[in-house]
């Protein structure tokens, strides 16, 4: 070998002292590529980069893997097939393909990368079309992000695709879904849609859920399409149709609509139930479900007509309940602390030597309803004088029962023969 030492060479039981600085590498110098075989077969393909960038293409894998001619910094770590067939189930080559700059398959087979800067991990059958820029698929199979769907992602799944034009789209994976707006995204489930122009729009996941509104949500659960923008719609037919609504549906059958733009619409057939641990709710700062909003109160003592045909305030001295309204035992007067629709009732004991009256007094205005009329019974001069009434209350107002007679003898007193004999008795109840 023209006198050459056996250490110039590269032998089968390796080298010592070799150095790439000192010139020592193993391979071409010319433009051809470099492959190395096992067991008769290409296993792995150097080809050098001819336009002279220092972008070499790397092919691993089976030997029908390629990179299209012109295309450099592009890697094929591996994957492919000459010939697969498992019971007859997809038979035949299979091979991966890039045809963009600095494109790259991971493994897999038939695989195909044609944008530039773009991705397939592994899988089968999955493609980035040519103008599917910095986008990438992690596997799964059947897999497609279109054209102009630059730096858009689908990690895996079957069926499921990026549409074209819409940019920077995720699917998570799940089974034929496909993302068409600008920044949506599906995390997964089946058949779900993100229509064309629904910028920024996400389905969580479920089964034939829709958002065609931009910035609109479908947190899963099927059936269920947020149509207009900034809508959320879910469970099972909902249909978020107008602007900013949310809509809830349960699974009664037949869809659920809202009805107006910036609305919250709920279908629970079953009932409902808010757990507030005694908070209460409120609704545009009003209470509806009152925490705490009632009184029962009575008077044991006897309260005679002072002067006749002019109202009097009756007194309470025991407040036996009392929650949201301010009362001072042995007083008239019951502040309310919270605007609201009330149920008030009183009953009151009055011995009638001629005729009496009640009624409910609002800030010393009576209140239309309120008033209740008795006369002496034929079988005595007691009977019972009772009310029942509603008042719209504001916070700050103060209620007052009172009554009068035309006889200096009339007067409520209380009778019977038990412990307890109220002349007068009162319950404030929130409703609203």
């Amino acid at each position: 070998l023209n006198g050459l030492k056996a250490t110039n060479f590269w032998q089968t039981a390796g080298n010592s002292g070799t150095s790439p600085t000192n010139g020592n590498f193993l391979g071409t110098t010319d433009n051809q590529p470099l492959e190395l075989w096992v067991g008769q077969s290409r296993a792995l393909r150097l080809e050098p980069d001819t336009n002279n960038f220092g972008a070499p293409n790397v092919i691993g894998g089976a030997p029908n893997n390629f990179v299209d001619p012109g295309i450099y910094g592009a890697t094929i770590a591996g994957g492919g097939v000459l010939n697969y067939t498992t019971n007859g189930y997809e038979p035949g080559p299979g091979s991966n393909h890039v045809s963009a700059i600095w494109g790259a398959i991971g493994g897999g087979r038939r695989n195909t990368v044609a944008a530039d800067h773009s991705a397939i991990a592994g899988g089968h059958d999955n493609l980035i079309q040519p103008l599917a820029y910095d986008s990438a698929i992690g596997g799964g199979s059947f897999n497609t992000i279109n054209n102009s769907d630059e730096e858009s992602v689908i990690a895996g799944g079957e069926n499921n695709t990026v549409q074209t034009n819409a940019d920077a789209a995720a699917i998570g994976g799940g089974v034929q879904n496909s993302a068409g707006g600008f920044y949506s995204t599906i995390a997964g489930g089946g058949a779900n849609t993100v229509q064309t122009n629904a910028y920024a729009a996400t389905i969580g996941g479920g089964v034939q859920n829709s958002a065609a509104g931009s910035y609109s949500t479908v947190p899963g659960g099927v059936n269920n399409n947020a149509s207009g923008d900034r809508s959320f719609a879910a469970g099972d037919g909902a249909l978020a149709a107008d602007y900013g609504s949310f809509v809830l549906a349960d699974a009664s059958g037949g869809f659920f609509s809202s009805t107006a733009s910036n609305q919250f619409s709920v279908r629970a057939e079953g009932g409902a139930r808010f757990v507030t641990a005694g908070a209460g709710m409120t609704l545009d700062g009003q209470a509806v479900v009152p925490s705490g909003n009632y009184v029962f109160a009575y008077s044991l003592a006897l309260q005679p007509v002072s002067t006749p045909a002019a109202f009097q305030d009756a007194t309470f001295n025991n407040d036996a309940q009392a929650n949201g309204w301010a009362h001072t035992p042995g007083s008239s007067q019951y502040l309310c602390a919270q605007t609201g629709l009330y149920l008030v009732q009183y009953t009151a004991e009055a011995s009638i030597a001629d005729s009496m009256s009640m009624r409910g007094t609002l800030n010393s205005m009576e209140i239309p309803g309120s008033q209740a009329y008795a006369t002496p019974a034929n079988f005595g001069p007691t009977v019972v004088i009772s009310k029942s009434f509603l008042a719209s209350i504001n916070s700050g107002s103060f209620l007052t029962i009172q009554f009068t007679g035309n006889s200096p003898s009339d007067n409520l007193q209380g009778g019977g023969s038990g412990s307890f004999r109220p002349s007068i008795s009162l319950t404030i109840t929130r409703i609203q």
